[in-house]
């Protein structure tokens, strides 16, 4: 699972009722809601979950992707008072929480940021290339190519590093309806040269490095 985001003082009510998505309420007294907390569409966030229509009070932490269009957070199970999915009673607070296992993961994806995936062709990213360096060892002219969010939904501010290690030229190519942003051009300076390459929205990054035209 990609890296949940933490907020701080993030709390709201929810009238949802049952296991499925909860749609977010507003912010309990004294707190902020997701989006005042700097939550936005598409993020991933940790969450728990207080049932007060049922005694005694029932939790749930888990994480979910809060949607701002409708207010909604979907529901990723970590941990129950019941063991299960919350069958929710339509009284319940939502609230961002660091979970045990985001501390674990992120020791786990800080650790990605040191593994290298090299190819000797052109490539096309995948998921698994997040917080990665691919390192291009091609000895001809060669492409990597960002694909479309609908193919490929790398999260959002996703970062990977691109290094052309062989001495062919690796051109960063825009898959359909991608758009990667860049001062200096897409192609890679030469032999060794390092970008970084970061996914500011759904089908738009931007590429910043040893990169030219």
């Amino acid at each position: 699972m990609a890296l949940s985001i933490p907020l701080n003082i993030a709390r709201m009510t929810t009238v949802t009722t049952g296991t499925g998505t909860v749609t977010l309420g507003s912010a309990v007294g004294g707190y902020l809601d997701f989006a005042s907390a700097g939550a936005t569409d598409g993020m991933q966030l940790s969450y728990g979950i207080v049932d007060y229509g049922v005694s005694p009070n029932a939790h749930e932490v888990g994480y979910g992707t809060y949607t701002a269009s409708g207010t909604t957070l979907t529901r990723t199970l970590t941990k129950s008072s019941t063991g299960s999915l919350l069958s929710l009673s339509g009284n319940a607070h939502v609230f961002v929480s660091l979970r045990a296992e985001d501390i674990y993961n992120t020791f786990e994806t800080l650790g990605q940021l040191f593994a290298i995936n090299t190819q000797t062709a052109s490539y096309t990213l995948v998921l698994t290339d997040a917080g990665k360096t691919v390192e291009m060892n091609v000895a001809s002219a060669n492409t990597l190519t960002v694909p479309p969010n609908s193919s490929v939904p790398f999260p959002l501010n996703t970062y990977l590093n691109i290094v052309q290690y062989g001495a062919g030229l690796t051109t960063l190519t825009q898959g359909s309806g991608v758009t990667i942003r860049s001062r200096n051009g897409l192609k890679m300076g030469g032999q060794y040269a390092a970008a970084t390459l970061y996914k500011r929205g759904a089908d738009e990054w931007v590429a910043s490095g040893d990169t030219s035209t």
